[in-house]
């Protein structure tokens, strides 16, 4: 099996290629791509960022002609709760069916929201907070949020699972 993920980014490979060996025991081939999302750097809708994530599934699924391509687009989102952020997942097969998935959504604290505003993307805020770089490379907002309990890579791996339901299940989505 062959499955496209329109991202080169460490932290998504690794959660594709874990939701994948979990969903579909076997011989998976995971080719990581350099894809357009087709949407802003910094998403701010849930609708930006699912179209963000579908177009680099199709992208990548296209590109090669793979059994599936996966799309992964973080977005952030102001509820009257606060401002959030999570990721949405998109799986395309070969004919076309879409499943959709999203990561943890968690609340961004009020030192992000303001790097943010003064025009910073949130792994850039997140690595001027920890004193780091690169951190969205690696265990991202998720890692450095919950002091290295949940990584990127996990949470986003569980959203691909939630984004496979209708490949796994079939029968419960006619």
């Amino acid at each position: 099996m062959i499955v496209a993920v329109g991202s080169t980014n460490p932290a998504k490979i690794r959660a594709a290629t874990n939701a994948f060996q979990k969903a579909f025991a076997g011989q998976i081939r995971l080719v990581p791509l350099q894809v357009e999302s087709g949407v802003s750097d910094q998403p701010k809708t849930d609708k930006e960022a699912f179209q963000g994530a579908l177009n680099r599934a199709k992208n990548a699924q296209r590109k090669i002609k793979a059994d599936y391509g996966v799309g992964i687009e973080g977005g952030i989102q102001k509820h009257k709760y606060g401002v959030f952020s999570n990721a949405w997942i998109a799986v395309v097969d070969k004919q076309g069916k879409v499943g959709r998935g999203t990561s943890a959504r968690f609340q961004l604290p009020n030192k992000i929201i303001k790097q943010m505003a003064s025009g910073d993307e949130l792994g850039a805020a997140i690595d001027k907070l920890v004193g780091g770089r690169g951190t969205k490379r690696r265990g991202g907002a998720y890692s450095a949020l919950t002091a290295g309990r949940l990584s990127r890579a996990k949470a986003y791996e569980q959203g691909i699972i939630c984004a496979l339901m209708p490949f796994l299940t079939p029968k419960y989505w006619r």
